[in-house]
């Protein structure tokens, strides 16, 4: 398995059930789990859910997830929810 996985596209209500899915597969395999964010071209609040939700499975197998080049705009919603604290665990290069 790759050493990270890379997201592309859009980070929205639409793509976020499938990247759920993929995400923790992922995961579960991965030794130590690294999800890039470089090539994001839109995302909205569901993103913000999606990591936590990574977050969460990552927990749950007692490892530790990374973020990679997490968009501000991402940051900026999650800041605005109050989970941005929560997020700042997995976040490098953010």
């Amino acid at each position: 398995m790759a050493s990270e996985l890379a997201i592309t596209g859009e980070l929205v209500f639409s793509t976020v059930p499938h990247l759920r899915r993929v995400g923790r597969r992922y995961i579960l395999r991965s030794e130590q789990p690294t999800i890039e964010f470089n090539h994001i071209t839109r995302c909205d609040s569901s993103g913000v859910a999606l990591l936590l939700a990574w977050l969460r499975d990552a927990k749950e197998k007692g490892k530790v997830i990374r973020f990679a080049h997490i968009p501000q705009q991402l940051l900026d919603v999650a800041e605005v929810y109050g989970t941005l604290g929560v997020l700042q665990s997995g976040i490098e290069n953010a």
